[in-house]
């Protein structure tokens, strides 16, 4: 949090996001079953792919919002669980109308729990360029925490930006 914010305030940086998944590098995975709110966990589910972001994460790596908004730093442990979903899962679940239904998704405990769909974005690629657009879960890493994510920037100027960058890491504890 504190890395993305303090570069987040250079003007080199247009903005900046972390997430435990780097998109189209093979590298990391997480995947799991959702249901729908009054759905047993008796019924088969929908397999999805996930990813734990941060505010800003979408912006950066460019997937639009259809429907509803983005993480906020508020979004953490011990507030209303949320989540983004793509427009597949959102067209599979409630032929698109998905903001404000709640999903049944692994909350790091023994039991999923209930979390809000608060954003819809457009379908992106997750693993690599020709594979088949999946159900797609985006969770903000601060309800269910990471000791390590990637930072994620978008810039027009890669030498100060990695600069910054460094500096910026130097600086953590």
């Amino acid at each position: 949090v504190e890395l993305q914010q303090r570069v987040q305030e250079s003007t080199a940086v247009q903005s900046a996001g972390a997430a435990l998944v780097v998109p189209l590098s093979l590298l990391g995975r997480e995947d799991f079953r959702v249901w729908m709110e009054g759905q047993g966990q008796e019924s088969p589910g929908v397999r999805v792919v996930a990813n734990r972001l941060s505010p800003g994460w979408f912006e950066t790596v460019r997937i639009p919002f259809v429907a509803g908004r983005d993480f906020s730093w508020n979004d953490r442990a011990g507030s209303v669980r949320v989540v983004v979903i793509n427009e597949t899962l959102a067209r599979q679940l409630w032929n698109g109308d998905a903001l404000g239904k709640r999903l049944l998704v692994p909350s790091g405990a023994d039991r999923p729990q209930l979390a809000e769909v608060v954003g819809v974005v457009r379908d992106s690629k997750y693993l690599t360029l020709g594979e088949t657009t999946r159900p797609t879960v985006y969770m903000p890493f601060r309800q269910l925490p990471l000791e390590s994510m990637t930072l994620h920037v978008r810039t027009a100027d890669t030498k100060a930006a990695s600069d910054i960058i460094h500096r910026e890491v130097r600086r953590l504890p």
